[in-house]
């Protein structure tokens, strides 16, 4: 995955991560994650998404993931997923240390 800070002479910075990234268990087959992070353009609006899935040891899907990298990570599909990652809460007076 490639991170890109966008603005950064001038401007609102913004972080943009995109690319394709593999998650492999190191004690276990068992599964292998795959996601991929989108890549912004003036045509979408996937700012900060992030799709994914879940296989087994065959290169069966066995779950869809998706979401934004800076509100949660979801598994399943539609109205009936389930949020596996939240990102915590941001400390006190972050804009003065991060931007």
């Amino acid at each position: 995955v490639t991170t890109c800070i966008h603005n950064i002479l001038s401007g609102r910075r913004w972080i943009e991560h995109y690319g394709e990234i593999t998650i492999r268990n190191t004690k276990s087959s068992v599964c292998i994650c795959k996601l991929t992070f989108i890549k912004v353009n003036y045509w979408n609006s996937n700012v900060n998404e992030v799709q994914g899935v879940v296989m087994d040891q065959e290169g069966k899907v066995v779950h869809h993931l998706f979401g934004k990298w800076h509100e949660g990570l979801y598994c399943g599909t539609g109205p009936s997923a389930k949020c596996i990652w939240r990102p915590g809460s941001m400390p006190t007076n972050y804009e003065h240390y991060y931007g």
